[in-house]
């Protein structure tokens, strides 16, 4: 998942300060949005990447009629070594589970790898598909 999230952020021109949230952000939280470009149709539901610290939160989300929806939404800490480690996964479909607890952390890094190739397939680190904007450049923070 890493590979994936770094590599869209890079595309993006956002690795820099996603680098930096570790260092400047102390209880702030850094945060992108990646949506799909105008016009374009390579994916429906935009992707939030947020840090704060050491820990790395990623969602998709629609905005529903009273309040926004996270389908899934990850929690994973980044170690030294720079593996992202996952802490917690939540779906609609079998609710917030804590990996070690609730889940192996086999079966969450199969979940990432499978959710990182859709990320991959679906385009989301295609600029001619896909836009990002952080918190920095005024982004209104989705998570």
């Amino acid at each position: 998942m890493n590979t994936v999230v770094l590599n869209i952020l890079s595309v993006h021109g956002l690795a820099g300060q996603f680098a930096d949230a570790a260092v400047t952000s102390g209880n702030s939280v850094w945060s992108a949005q990646i949506r799909s470009k105008d016009g374009s149709s390579a994916f429906s539901r935009p992707l939030v990447v947020a840090r704060q610290g050491i820990v790395v939160r990623l969602a998709h989300f629609t905005v529903g009629e009273y309040d926004i929806e996270y389908n899934p939404l990850v929690e994973l800490s980044i170690q030294d070594s720079g593996e992202w480690i996952p802490l917690t996964i939540f779906t609609h479909y079998t609710g917030h589970k804590t990996v070690g607890e609730d889940i192996s952390l086999a079966e969450a890094q199969m979940q990432m790898d499978e959710w990182a190739a859709e990320l991959d397939s679906n385009g989301y680190g295609d600029p001619t598909r896909a836009v990002a904007q952080s918190n920095q450049q005024g982004l209104k923070a989705k998570l």
